[in-house]
């Protein structure tokens, strides 16, 4: 909950790659908020696989499932046409070309919500 309320951006839906990054300390090159693909796409498949051991009656199961499809949705919505995901998930720019580690990571979990009936096909189909 303690690193949640540091590194947590609401209204992006993804999480700063530390503290020092958090936004407007800390910037992309154009000044925009920078979030780490490779740090988000670990807390994604971290959060799968939490819910995969979580029982459904579980305390904190609804709260995870929210982060989870929050994430999952803000997520797609900065996959670049080729298919990856650049470094500076909001900031292709910054940091051109894909990040093969977030990229690996958002499909696991992208795929595992989807299998497991937490998100809709739709949300990655681009077609």
């Amino acid at each position: 909950m303690y690193a949640n309320s540091i590194m947590y951006d609401e209204e992006a839906g993804l999480y700063y790659r530390d503290a020092k990054y958090v936004y407007p300390k800390h910037k992309s090159v154009n000044g925009k908020k920078d979030f780490w693909a490779r740090g988000d796409g670990w807390v994604l498949a971290a959060l799968a696989k939490v819910l995969k051991d979580l029982p459904e009656t579980g305390t904190y199961r609804q709260e995870y499932i929210d982060r989870f499809q929050t994430m999952a949705e803000a997520i797609a919505a900065c996959q670049q046409s080729e298919g990856y995901w650049t470094r500076s998930m909001l900031d292709p720019e910054h940091a051109p070309g894909p990040e093969t580690s977030g990229t690996a990571f958002f499909t696991y979990g992208l795929l595992w919500g989807m299998n497991n009936g937490l998100l809709d096909k739709p949300l990655i189909d681009r077609s």
